[in-house]
């Protein structure tokens, strides 16, 4: 809260810094009015730029490579440390908490797959739901086929844990076109 010399109150709302850090202009709200203000400040106070070179390494990785959700947390993280490196008066502690956050969140960076989802009831990957798909959930119903992680992935559509005749009626009647979706 800033206080003026005529006794009203009001709020900074936005300030900067001068090139040579001996001079502040802010964006102030004082009773209702907004008006820009302008100090020189007193010799002896500490301007000196902080060490950057936290920020300045920090590597920057590929989207396309990660997963979407571990992506996110290292944008923001990166983000907010654009933020910090825009002000070069930056507090050395908050330098710092910016570079740890995007370190911390580059860490859990999770690598993404090449490979979409497969489609549920698609066993042949065709794009397409057809009666050999139904077939082939048939097969593993009647334990004909083995059941891997990825045939239950696509094969258990009412969500059950395993691949069943209901899932292989299912997927037929979505191939004869008497069902839209799964």
């Amino acid at each position: 809260i800033l206080e003026s010399n005529r006794g009203d109150t009001g709020y900074i709302d936005k300030f900067l810094f001068s090139a040579d850090g001996k001079h502040i202009a802010a964006e102030i709200f004082i009773t209702q009015r907004s008006c820009v203000a302008f100090w020189t400040l007193p010799d002896g106070i500490a301007t000196e730029k902080a060490d950057f070179s936290a920020l300045e390494a920090l590597p920057f990785y590929d989207e396309t490579a990660y997963t979407a959700e571990s992506y996110a947390a290292y944008s923001e993280a990166l983000k907010s440390a654009n933020a910090v490196k825009a002000n070069p008066y930056s507090a050395q502690s908050v330098i710092d908490a910016a570079a740890q956050a995007v370190s911390e969140a580059a860490e859990g960076l999770v690598e993404g797959s090449d490979e979409p989802e497969p489609m549920k009831g698609d066993f042949d990957k065709d794009g397409v739901i057809t009666v050999a798909d139904a077939l082939a959930a048939l097969r593993i119903a009647a334990k004909l086929a083995e059941e891997t992680p990825e045939t239950l992935l696509i094969g258990d559509v009412d969500g059950d844990g395993q691949v069943t005749v209901a899932d292989a009626l299912a997927i037929l009647r979505v191939a004869a076109k008497l069902s839209d979706s799964l």
